[in-house]
């Protein structure tokens, strides 16, 4: 690891954890009947319309159709954010040199109250994790990553990466707990 690489590391874990101790967030199992605002986040730096994002899409038309409030928002490592997007999304310019998302959208997401947070994306992003642990969720839902156990409160493992079916699990799971 280079100097710059363990300097940000650095940057980026105090940040995050003056960040989370301000929050003092508290998690909650949380039923997903009873859940009425439900967060997304996706990231989209391989295009808004690969599998895994198509799948996140109409996952957020089922939960709207059950009279849910879905909020999807995405990160893309590009320089900027493409037009047209009918959800938020941030980009690489709203991280600041320790690779911490900042800017009115990301502000504007992390101040809003979640029932449930789903992580639905398979790579890691320092910039997603960031939000996951500070946003204010009852609940944080994702896969199975073990060296992102921290992150989730509940994780689906998904062996065949048959992404509907992880999401499928998740529902299924999230409407047996606290029944």
């Amino acid at each position: 690891m280079s100097l710059k690489s363990s300097l940000q590391q650095t940057f980026y874990k105090q940040a995050l954890k003056r960040r989370v101790q301000r929050a003092a967030l508290k998690r909650v199992p949380m039923n997903m009947s009873k859940a009425s605002s439900i967060a997304i986040l996706i990231d989209i730096s391989a295009g808004s319309d690969t599998i895994i994002n198509k799948a996140a899409f109409s996952f957020a038309a089922s939960l709207r159709k059950l009279g849910k409030e879905v909020s999807i928002f995405a990160f893309i490592a590009e320089p900027k954010v493409p037009e047209g997007l009918d959800f938020d999304c941030f980009c690489k310019k709203d991280l600041n040199w320790a690779l911490v998302p900042k800017g009115p959208k990301v502000e504007a997401f992390l101040a809003k109250p979640y029932d449930i947070l789903f992580g639905l994306f398979l790579t890691g992003s320092k910039a997603l994790d960031y939000i996951i642990q500070v946003a204010k969720t009852q609940l944080n839902v994702g896969y199975y990553e073990p060296d992102r156990t921290h992150l989730y409160d509940l994780m689906v493992h998904n062996s065949e990466q048959d992404i509907e079916k992880a999401m499928k699990q998740m529902q299924d799971t999230l409407l047996r707990i606290n029944k």
